[in-house]
């Protein structure tokens, strides 16, 4: 989820700085508004999608399980740890989460304040709602048209018509999609810069169609002068005469219309925004038989699973050494389980004899990836108070296989600390719910996994 954020909100500062250097200056309004609106939505999307760049090439996935190999991430426990059964809930989600349900409460405070305001004043057999008298003088929301009631009548006339081309746009749709984006990443302040830019653009767009049905400009300048100093009472609108956007809305009534050339700078933008995908949706992996078990066929390579890239060389050479050891005694237990070890995967009659690393159908917990289970472990795992006192502190790495009905088995310490970590370890491993068996050709197979336990005292 973490990372899910961060890179949304870097796709989404990236298309938005694009946007001001490219596209915010020109009067193609209709161009502008759906780069912004595809923008989110792909920044949105964007993080789900994984390239895998190895020997053959690259080959793009949505669904993780696609990968080659599947990574369990490093489970770090501390003293201060809650223990068995109870969730680590850190200060930051915590913050997160309060934040969500502030914007969402913001948000349907406005929606509340409309439903009323249309209840309470809405001109019967009407889209028009008569707000009283000192509010702003005229927007649109909700394909309503609110209108203050003591305008005069060739004044609402305008203004019901400047805002009619709202309602015909849509543009209520999009400040709707930017509120409930803001509600999960109402910390970024590149939500709040394209919905300030999707209003002005909605007003340019309103305008332009104005003057465009043969209305005079300096009228219609005039006339949005005299409304400035009317007050606002609701975000979720389109305003006739938002303060902030009178300069630059009559700045672009005065502007020649952009050439349809100038949508040539989308292919500008291109090659910035695939490189930024690029760089972090690729990851790099290869993989390398270390035996085959007959002419047509090779046992999957295991792979230990640790992320934890600050470990020292000599850390390395143990895990190396292990994998070693592992595959010396996977080879012997297979040899002596199964003396027709050369008889190809897809037989039934011998699949349920094969460990595999990597299958067709990976196995899921609760429904989800390995991700699910490192979390399972994190919550469950408690920091053994003798090894806090004794000041004992270490990772200890753990192999465990899920067999053919989903059940975790054959659970062993590969690299141990101390007896009191590694049984703790090996108590949460070996007390977890069942997974969804791996599918190797529709057939149930064992696959083995690993997991290090970081036990930090600091």
């Amino acid at each position: 989820m973490k990372q899910y954020i961060i890179l949304s909100s870097v796709y989404l500062a990236v298309f938005y700085l694009m946007y001001i250097l490219l596209f915010s200056k020109d009067t193609r309004y209709m161009r502008n508004r759906l780069y912004l609106l595809g923008s989110v939505i792909i920044s949105l999307l964007f993080p789900f999608i994984k390239i895998s760049a190895g020997s053959v090439g690259l080959l793009a996935s949505i669904n993780d399980s696609m990968n080659a190999i599947i990574n369990i991430p490093q489970v770090n426990i501390y003293p201060d740890d809650p223990g068995t059964g109870h969730s680590d809930i850190s200060s930051p989600l915590i913050i997160y989460l309060t934040g969500c349900l502030v914007a969402f409460v913001i948000f349907m405070a406005n929606i509340f304040k409309l439903i009323v305001y249309i209840r309470k004043y809405r001109v019967e057999d009407t889209k028009i709602v008569l707000t009283p008298p000192g509010k702003e003088s005229g927007f649109s929301a909700m394909g309503y048209i609110f209108l203050s009631s003591d305008l005069e009548d060739e004044i609402k006339k305008t203004i019901l018509e400047h805002e009619e081309q709202h309602i015909q746009n849509k543009h209520f749709l999009d400040i709707i999609l930017m509120r409930l984006t803001g509600i999960f990443f109402w910390f970024n302040p590149f939500i709040y810069l394209y919905e300030r830019s999707l209003k002005a653009l909605h007003e340019y767009e309103a305008d332009r169609q104005m003057l465009d049905s043969g209305r005079n400009v300096i009228s219609y300048q005039r006339l949005i002068l005299n409304q400035i100093f009317n007050t606002s009472i609701f975000t979720l609108q389109n305003g006739f005469s938002g303060r902030s956007l009178i300069k630059k809305r009559i700045i672009m009534m005065t502007k020649k219309k952009s050439k349809k050339m100038s949508c040539l700078k989308l292919l500008l933008a291109v090659p910035f925004i695939l490189f930024v995908f690029g760089y972090f949706s690729c990851t790099s992996e290869e993989i390398t038989p270390l035996e085959k078990t007959n002419e047509t066929e090779a046992i999957e390579p295991f792979i230990f699973f640790d992320l934890d890239e600050s470990k020292s060389k000599q850390e390395v050479n143990t895990l190396q050494e292990v994998r070693e050891d592992d595959y010396s005694m996977q080879k012997k237990s297979n040899t002596d389980e199964n003396p027709k070890s050369n008889v190809q995967y897809s037989d039934p009659k011998y699949v349920d004899d094969e460990i595999f690393v990597v299958v067709e159908d990976m196995p899921t917990f609760h429904g989800g990836d390995v991700n699910k289970f490192r979390e399972w472990v994190q919550s469950n795992v408690s920091y053994p108070q003798i090894a806090a006192e004794n000041g004992i502190q270490g990772k200890v790495f753990v192999m465990f296989v899920v067999d053919k009905k989903g059940q975790v088995t054959k659970t062993e310490i590969m690299k141990g600390v101390d007896p009191s970590l590694d049984n703790e370890v090996l108590r949460v491993v070996n007390s977890s719910p069942a997974w969804s068996a791996g599918l190797q050709r529709g057939i149930p197979v064992k696959v083995r996994f690993a997991i290090s336990v970081n036990f930090q005292l600091q």
